[in-house]
């Protein structure tokens, strides 16, 4: 029994050989007749890719410090227009100091009026008492002459008048005495009339001596009195007015030191206010460009995790951007062994797995200078570029998936046959030509695209080979 096993075996096994021999000869039925041709087609090297913004613009917060609180945005992935509101922050703190503000600038304004007028008087009153002072002292001027070279003058005239006036009674005096003394010892006179005369001399003398002593006091102590009096008095009038002077002038720098003072702070409260303002337009956050609406990643309890609704954001932190569709580019990359085929400036048939069906145009902007290990095959290199697009159409968004077709040669005119047209055998390539036993060729090819291959040396224009078809 286990021979005949074996022998079932052997049987099975020669069958399916056979089958498998046969095989082939079944397939040729599918070959299809073609002529060697020259063709004109473009070399390409085919890779993956991903559409990105060239330039991302970030959404900042305008407003000092930390005081911007988010408490509206649109859902990541709006797609928004320039001038869009995008973002509000809280405008409760702004709002508070808007009112403090104006507050304040009413008080100062009130403060200004106040200042203004209150120098104002002060030059009129400062102005009135110079003049006053200005008259005491032409008085005071006036009164001392008037001591030096007219009442005093005059008074002294009189007194020293009033003594020589004393001086003549006295002598009449004496005189009179002498003719009464005369009178009385030859008995004409009483002695009653003769003492009379001499009481009368008595006076004379008294009166010259009071008339001397009033002079003489006159002349040495009250003229001079009344003169040194008076020069004082000018003297501290002038004193005053210089000191009154300095006083207004000192007085009135301190008022529009204040009135100064009153308008930096009105201007520093202006200022303070157009912050204010600033800050609550500052609170509606507009899109700077079109685009979609992309959130940040931002740093919160130590950890780092995507703005929200809620967070508040420092002055200068981008917590939101938005792609600049207006220039798009295509990041892939190349294999080292490819990189002898592509330069910058390479044009790039770029296929969108969204728009299958068109074909959006760009060209190699950047190639890199270092070569990065695959992740996947630690023998394969690769470099990565970057393509620039058009997008004339408005049709590209960040993100979207791309077939990337780098033109990087064309063929124009040259003897040529579909790729479906070679068979490989060990490191020769073959045609099969056309006949009723199908002969096999080798041939000696150019270059290789996708389509077509272009021919050193094996075959002639016009020549029917076969390829597989279906």
């Amino acid at each position: 029994m286990k021979k005949i096993y074996i022998f079932i075996f052997l049987i099975i096994i020669f069958i399916i050989l056979i089958f498998q021999l046969k095989e082939p000869e079944k397939a040729e039925v599918n070959y299809q007749v073609v002529k060697v041709s020259k063709q004109s087609f473009e070399l390409k090297l085919i890779e993956r890719g991903t559409l990105e913004a060239l330039r991302f613009v970030q959404i900042k917060s305008p407003i000092l410090s930390n005081r911007a609180k988010i408490i509206e945005m649109l859902p990541e992935g709006s797609v928004v227009k320039s001038g869009d509101i995008i973002a509000r922050f809280d405008t409760k703190a702004f709002l508070d100091e808007v009112t403090k503000w104006e507050h304040k600038i009413k008080i100062t304004k009130s403060n200004l009026i106040k200042a203004q007028k209150e120098i104002e008087i002060h030059k009129t009153q400062s102005k009135d008492n110079i003049e006053k002072l200005k008259k005491s002292i032409e008085i005071a001027n006036i009164n001392l002459d008037n001591i030096k070279n007219g009442k005093g003058v005059v008074k002294f005239n009189e007194l020293k008048q009033r003594v020589l006036q004393e001086k003549r009674k006295l002598e009449l005096a004496k005189n009179e005495l002498k003719d009464y003394d005369s009178l009385y010892k030859k008995g004409y006179i009483s002695k009653r009339e003769r003492d009379v005369s001499e009481d009368k001399l008595k006076i004379s003398e008294e009166n010259l001596f009071i008339a001397k002593d009033r002079f003489q006091n006159y002349e040495k102590y009250e003229w001079a009195k009344e003169i040194k009096e008076n020069s004082i008095n000018l003297k501290e009038l002038k004193e005053s007015m210089q000191n009154r002077v300095v006083e207004n002038s000192f007085k009135l720098e301190n008022r529009k030191a204040g009135l100064e003072k009153e308008k930096s702070l009105k201007l520093y409260y202006q200022n303070e206010l157009q912050k204010a303002k600033i800050d609550m337009s500052n609170c509606n956050i507009k899109a700077p460009i079109n685009g979609v609406i992309l959130y940040n990643l931002i740093p919160k309890n130590g950890k780092v995790s995507k703005v929200e609704i809620g967070d508040s954001i420092w002055q200068n932190q981008s917590f939101m951007q938005i792609p600049d569709t207006s220039k798009m580019v295509v990041k892939t990359k190349i294999r080292e062994v490819d990189l002898r085929f592509i330069k910058v400036g390479l044009n790039v048939n770029i296929i969108l797995d969204s728009y299958p069906n068109k074909i959006f145009r760009g060209e190699i902007d950047y190639i890199d200078t270092i070569a990065k290990k695959d992740k996947d095959s630690v023998n394969i290199k690769y470099f990565d570029i970057i393509i620039r697009v058009k997008n004339e159409d408005k049709l590209l968004r960040s993100g979207m998936s791309t077939r990337v077709e780098i033109i990087y040669n064309k063929i124009i005119d040259k003897l040529s046959i579909p790729s479906s047209a070679i068979h490989y055998e060990n490191s020769k390539v073959y045609v099969l030509i056309n006949s009723k036993n199908p002969i096999k060729r080798y041939i000696e090819i150019d270059k290789i695209a996708d389509e077509f291959i272009s021919i050193k040396e094996g075959l002639s224009e016009g020549e029917e080979i076969l390829i597989r078809g279906g």
